[in-house]
């Protein structure tokens, strides 16, 4: 069985990176508009848990009356490019040290964000392989199998001996699970409580990552874990 992580929600909580990143803009912009650091934060936060995160600094700037297209473009880079404070999920510590390197990350997101956590979270040492589907164009994000099917190939496995582990039943599952992939939704993070179609949704649902191991024991998947 070729074990196959998510990354954001499912090995590390992605909001640690998010306060990271604000802190980070909010200090570059505290000086610019003479405000202060933590009221900025502060603000930055109500904006995300109104509005979501897609247009969070240009909501921020032109509410105060800052908002250029340059400026947008800074407090972008500095998000992406500040350095993260994160760390792995006790489950998923302890369950990448019992696979031992016999697993891989697959995950969307901007390649330089994702690269930097996996730096951060000193994975590289620790798996055979990362993908991160926008190093081959957005177009293979999931629900794309695109980079799924390179590690079935390079394993030379069929799709029913690979297990994907992630969180969002919006995206993570619904192509997986017209190949046979062994698809699980550990129920933690912003989808917690998401309600899925069946078609959409993982055949198992785990609340901690250890229980991964019970899925592959109980239903005879393989023994090289």
């Amino acid at each position: 069985m070729i074990i196959i992580f998510d990354l954001d929600d499912t090995l590390y909580r992605e909001e640690d990176f998010q306060i990271g990143g604000f802190k980070a803009v909010s200090k570059y912009l505290s000086s610019l508009l003479n405000l202060n650091a933590r009221k900025i934060e502060k603000r930055l936060n109500e904006i995300v848990k109104k509005d979501g995160r897609g247009l969070v600094f240009d909501k921020f700037l032109t509410e105060n009356k800052f908002y250029s297209k340059s400026l947008i473009k800074k407090t972008i880079l500095i998000y992406r490019l500040h350095k993260p404070n994160i760390k792995l999920y006790g489950d998923a510590k302890k369950i990448i040290f019992k696979l031992k390197k016999n697993i891989y990350i697959l995950t969307d997101g901007n390649k330089i964000v994702q690269k930097r956590k996996l730096l951060a979270l000193r994975l590289n040492n620790k798996i055979k392989k990362s993908f991160i589907t926008h190093n081959y164009g957005c177009k293979y994000a999931k629900p794309s199998v695109y980079c799924f099917k390179k590690i079935k190939e390079a394993e030379g496995v069929a799709w029913n001996e690979m297990m994907y582990i992630g969180d969002n039943p919006k995206k993570d599952f619904v192509n997986l699970n017209k190949k046979g992939v062994q698809t699980v939704r550990i129920m933690r993070g912003p989808y917690k409580f998401e309600k899925a179609e069946s078609k959409f949704d993982a055949r198992f649902k785990i609340n901690n990552l250890s229980e991964i191991i019970n899925i592959i024991n109980k239903n005879h998947y393989g023994k090289n874990i």
